[in-house]
């Protein structure tokens, strides 16, 4: 009972084998670094096998990034292999010494002199002959002759292998091998293995059923050609190694496993040796899906701890939920959650922003926190993943992390971004109060068609009032909500960025300004600027929407029911959202609504400018910027920021800031623009769901806020732009973070600053 409890803690079974190689390499390759940081070398014994493959090439990828960021250096490792034909040329492909070279040794970057092969060439015109020998059928005194001299010749080539050993140390600090299909070990069968053996490496004989076996398996294409000797390492040096680590894949070998496991300790069965007690409690058994089928214990493995798994994330290509299930909702991407990685957490009030996340992820990976400073322990922790606050260019700190990002990315590690808001982009603030937002909530509600989609009312206020606190952080102003913009102005076809933070409260703003909203959609004012525009309009400016597409896309199911034509529904749809338009405008007093329903919204990716959109919006603002020269009045222009996620969005970004540098170049006039953020702006690929979070201190209760509107707009981002999203609950919860996973260390764009 005690070895069956004892063996059942030493048992990792996966799904498939690709997954077995992987978790094996971990395991084995952190073995590996305990060596050589504790004794400055690892001495290591490899069997070669095509069941060894997938773990080979797990070690390799993860040497390759160990090597590239210096925390592992492969001339420490001083290999043995443990078993080889005797009577093969050098170049046969069968050779496992080779296939260990050119599949392993080399890829790792091992020393060559660090590297003892067996010599197959030993006794070669000896073993040549035997062959011969057997293949004609001649007398068997001839043959015994033949196989007792090459076996004496060999033992003398033994000794050599065995003083290399011996000066190596004498023991193997790491084994790394497999289970043979009849159950041997190396070339340890039954009935020659022995768990005493006093030999460390033997010449044996190999039996009818083992040299057919190579055939069966396609190592050789007749058994005439099957060596009939071979030497290995026995038993004894292989169980007395630090460590044992024994890899099994493939149906072929359970019913090898299932009598290892299962059967009786008897040197019968060789592999059984593995369960001795003294030996047990250095191995560790991978196996697969399909080489555990027929072993009751590894079956109970599986019961209690499930398929074991490595599992990276995977950088998505679309904004995609992070989920650690796959979630029956149509056209939602989903990325898993990974599984058994490293990953390093760069500590910039990480609890604050993304603590949700990363208190799941410890659930089953090793996850460590590090200060920015910090660059040499995050190396030698050797992160697969690292999580990292994302510093927009302007920042002081972004400088700070440029660099180890850049190593990072060299070293092939997993970037995932969070995003702290003490570094808030905007540079121009609204406060406001509940009068104002009632009145911005209201006309976001005229549109009833969208909200009943998208809770953007709901959406807005929360993320209103986290921008208000996080003004108050940054001592910029007071309120209950903030709407926030970053500012600059357009002179004679040059922008000039304004560094400064300001208020748009305290503005010198009189009734001799005219304000242009352009809105991609027809709800967008409402939702990004609407108690600006309310403001403005109180002051008694001149406000202009300028809605740029007809949103006929949009989803409204009234129309999407009826049993008319797709032309006819566009005409509908076009005549609802132009109703709400107007409802809007009345409700903040807009002064003139313009629904121009240009080109590029039929455009294939929503972003292509025609010739008519262009020169359509040109002759609208010239014709605006001149009335205003004229009246001698201020000129400012609402537009969607350039890092929104929708495509119609930065469209119109780009066609309105185009037409502006034109015109104010050829007028010779100057242009105040405030870029507005919606829950759309910004880095976002990933977004993370959940249903709890605490918040104490005002930056937390911030965070909470924009949580809540990350999830009720996430939703829309996640779905598909215009389509009925789910609801966040069924996604994972009320709150949800942004993240953006894999970007380049070059990943901030500010299109002000590209201006200049």
């Amino acid at each position: 009972m005690q070895v069956r409890r004892e063996l059942i803690k030493r048992i990792t079974v996966t799904e498939d084998e690709e997954q077995m190689g992987e978790v094996a390499a971990r395991a084995i390759m952190k073995d590996v670094e305990k060596f050589i940081k504790k004794r400055g070398k690892v001495v290591m014994l490899f069997a070669s096998a095509p069941s060894q493959h997938s773990t080979w090439k797990a070690m390799i990828k993860i040497a390759k990034r160990k090597i590239t960021m210096g925390t592992f250096d492969p001339s420490k490792i001083i290999a043995f292999h443990m078993d080889e034909y005797l009577g093969l040329d050098p170049e046969a492909p069968q050779l496992f010494g080779k296939v260990l070279k050119n599949m392993l040794f080399q890829p790792l970057g091992l020393k060559e002199e660090n590297i003892h092969y067996f010599n197959s060439r030993t006794c070669y015109d000896i073993a040549v002959r035997l062959r011969e020998a057997i293949s004609k059928n001649e007398p068997k005194e001839v043959i015994e002759e033949l196989s007792r001299k090459l076996e004496g010749e060999a033992e003398k080539y033994v000794k050599e292998v065995e003083k290399k050993f011996l000066n190596a140390g004498g023991v193997f600090n790491i084994v790394v091998g497999g289970i043979g299909k009849h159950p041997h070990i190396a070339f340890n069968d039954a009935p020659y293995a022995r768990f005493n053996d006093p030999k460390i490496i033997k010449v044996v004989r190999l039996s009818e059923t083992s040299r057919q076996q190579q055939v069966e398996d396609k190592e050789f294409s007749r058994i005439e050609d099957v060596p009939t000797h071979a030497l290995t390492f026995t038993l004894p040096p292989i169980f007395k190694a630090n460590k044992i680590h024994i890899i099994v894949p493939r149906a072929l070998k359970a019913e090898a496993v299932r009598q290892t496991l299962d059967g009786p300790i008897t040197e019968q069965i060789p592999a059984s040796g593995l369960k001795q007690p003294r030996v047990l409690k250095k191995v560790r058994f991978y196996l697969d899906k399909d080489s555990a089928s027929l072993s009751k214990i590894a079956q109970e493995v599986i019961r209690r701890k499930g398929y074991a798994k490595i599992r990276e994330l995977k950088i998505p290509e679309r904004v995609s939920l992070l989920s650690n299930s796959e979630l029956p909702i149509g056209g939602i991407s989903v990325v898993n959650l990974p599984i058994n990685q490293r990953i390093a957490v760069i500590d910039y009030e990480a609890k604050v922003y993304v603590g949700q996340l990363i208190e799941r992820l410890k659930r089953e990976n090793e996850v460590k926190n590090f200060k920015l400073r910090d660059v040499k322990k995050i190396f030698q922790f050797s992160p697969d993943l690292v999580i990292v606050p994302y510093f927009d260019e302007t920042s002081e700190e972004h400088k700070k992390i440029e660099q180890l990002i850049q190593k990072l990315i060299n070293a092939d590690v997993k970037l995932v971004y969070y995003f702290p808001k003490n570094i808030k982009k905007g540079n121009v603030y609204f406060f406001f109060e509940d009068d104002l937002m009632k009145l911005k909530n209201k006309a976001i509600n005229a549109h009833k068609s969208q909200i009943s989609r998208v809770r953007f009312d709901l959406a807005m206020k929360n993320i209103n009032k986290a921008n208000a606190l996080y003004g108050k952080i940054l001592k910029v102003g007071k309120g209950k909500y903030a709407e926030t913009f970053e500012k600059f102005f357009i002179e004679n076809g040059e922008a000039k960025y304004v560094e400064k933070k300001s208020t748009l409260n305290k503005e010198n703003i009189s009734k001799d300004t005219t304000v242009i909203a352009v809105s991609p959609h027809p709800d967008d004012m409402e939702i990004a600027c609407g108690a600006s525009i309310a403001f403005l309009k109180s002051k008694g400016t001149y406000v202009a929407n300028l809605v740029y597409t007809s949103g006929h896309y949009a989803s409204i199911p009234e129309v999407d029911d009826l049993n008319l034509t797709q032309e006819e529904k566009k005409k509908s749809k076009i005549e609802i959202r132009r109703k709400e338009i107007e409802e809007a405008a009345r409700i903040l007093n807009v002064d003139e609504f313009m629904y121009l329903c240009l080109d590029f919204y039929e455009s294939e990716e929503g972003d292509k400018i025609s010739t008519r959109d262009l020169n359509e919006v040109e002759n609208l603002f010239r014709n605006y910027l001149k009335r205003s020269i004229q009246e001698k009045r201020n000129f400012i222009v609402f537009v969607p920021d350039p890092n929104d996620l929708h495509p119609n969005h930065r469209a119109s970004t780009f066609l309105t800031l185009d037409v502006l540098r034109k015109i104010t170049k050829e007028l010779k006039e100057k242009v105040t623009v405030l870029l507005y953020e919606t829950e759309w702006t910004g880095k976002v690929n990933l977004l993370y769901y959940f249903s709890k979070m605490k918040a104490g201190k005002v930056k937390e209760i911030a965070v909470k806020y924009e949580a809540i509107a990350n999830a009720i707009a996430g939703t829309e981002i996640l779905r598909g732009f215009a389509k009925k999203p789910p609801l966040p609950e069924e996604l994972g919860g009320k709150y949800a973070i942004r993240l953006y996973a894999n970007a380049s260390g070059n990943s901030s764009f500010n299109l002000a600053k590209s201006l200049t």
